[in-house]
């Protein structure tokens, strides 16, 4: 929330609902201006701490997610009597402070939302028009956008026509929806957000892979060759389908037979993994199983230094198999191998987004499906 006008005599437990944790604050002494982001108590939330020089009127927020992923949450508000220079300078100090705490984990996600009180952006185009009062700090919350590789994803005007409050991100492929609805005391309307926070994957089922360069194809040739003469002579005395079907039954009997195969590999069989490093691993499993059942701390400690052993080793092997694929792909004029590897690095979802049909929204693929097979 902004422009929450709250002041240091206001309490929060006055005006809370039940089931959110003591929300973060950012009050003016005069009681006008104001942030605040509340967060449901069953999430682990901590205010981010911004160094003293900064002073933007913004909280952040990190709730803590799974898989030692983290989620950034930002409120911000830009008086539209301010200096507008100053006040932007301001969010781009913190949102490079946000920028610096996150660059070494890939995986954390930034939602900032306020009313940044510049309604002359064209948010499809970023473009502003010639004769606006407002070209010159417009222009610039663009680029402090753009350098910090986050998005504005709000399109619906928030206040008398004017987009003046944004929903701001650095994963905008995981927005499912935006709406607005009436504000809770003042002329803004609120934003009201369905976003992903992780992106969704689509784990792939083990595949079986013919090897045809292994075939016994001399095999092959000699049962197929009588299959054909004796099919043909029985041609005419079936019909098209059933001597399609006798063939492909043929076909899949002999390559079942004749043509060796692999499953693809899932997750416990990584291309790196070798021989030690999974000893290692079954014996970081049970040290784990022994320390937990005897709640010794010798055993505790002892997990810990295998369980950190084995991440480095883990770590360092991965590293190893992918530079040497890469540096391989590279020598033989391949740029697939790096392509490949920049593709998996991807925090956004990767496919089709949920769509949006007769205004409910939809994620299961054969709705998905349905819902583009009825638009082409």
């Amino acid at each position: 929330m902004c422009e929450t006008k709250l002041g240091p005599h206001h309490h929060s437990a006055e005006f809370m609902p039940p089931g959110y944790s003591t929300p973060v604050r950012r009050d003016r002494a005069s009681g006008a201006g104001g942030v605040l982001i509340a967060v449901r108590d069953c999430y682990t939330a901590v205010e981010v701490e911004q160094p003293s020089e900064i002073k933007a009127e913004i909280s952040w927020v990190k709730v803590s997610l799974r898989n030692k992923k983290s989620l950034y949450l930002g409120s911000y508000y830009r008086t539209p009597s301010g200096k507008h220079s100053e006040q932007l300078d301001e969010l781009e100090k913190s949102l490079k402070h946000i920028r610096n705490i996150t660059k070494n984990n890939s995986g954390s996600t930034i939602i900032l939302g306020g009313d940044f009180n510049l309604g002359d952006v064209d948010w499809e185009t970023e473009s502003i028009p010639k004769n606006s009062r407002e070209r010159v700090p417009s222009e610039r919350l663009i680029s402090i956008f753009n350098n910090n590789r986050i998005s504005q994803m709000q399109r619906e005007p928030t206040r008398f026509g004017r987009l003046l409050d944004l929903f701001v991100t650095s994963k905008p492929s995981l927005v499912k929806s935006l709406a607005t609805l009436p504000g809770i005391a003042y002329d803004h309307d609120v934003i009201v957000a369905d976003s992903d926070i992780i992106p969704a994957y689509t784990k792939k089922a083990p595949r079986k892979i013919h090897i045809f360069s292994k075939a016994n194809w001399g095999k092959i040739r000699e049962l197929f060759g009588a299959f054909a003469k004796e099919l043909t002579k029985n041609i005419n005395q079936h019909t098209v389908e059933e001597n399609w079907s006798t063939l492909k039954n043929m076909i899949h009997e002999l390559i079942s037979s004749y043509v060796p195969s692999k499953t693809t590999s899932r997750r416990h069989h990584l291309p790196w993994m070798t021989s030690e490093l999974r000893r290692k691993t079954r014996r970081k499993h049970r040290m784990y199983k022994k320390a937990k059942k005897s709640n010794n701390p010798d055993h505790r400690e002892r997990f810990r230094q295998v369980k950190k052993e084995t991440a480095r080793d883990l770590k360092r092997a991965r590293s190893q198999y992918i530079n040497s694929s890469i540096k391989q792909g590279l020598d033989e004029g391949s740029q697939k191998p790096f392509w490949k590897y920049i593709k998996a690095q991807r925090q956004d979802f990767i496919g089709v987004p949920p769509l949006k049909h007769k205004g409910k929204l939809f994620s299961e693929a054969k709705d998905k499906a349905f819902i583009l097979l009825q638009e082409f």
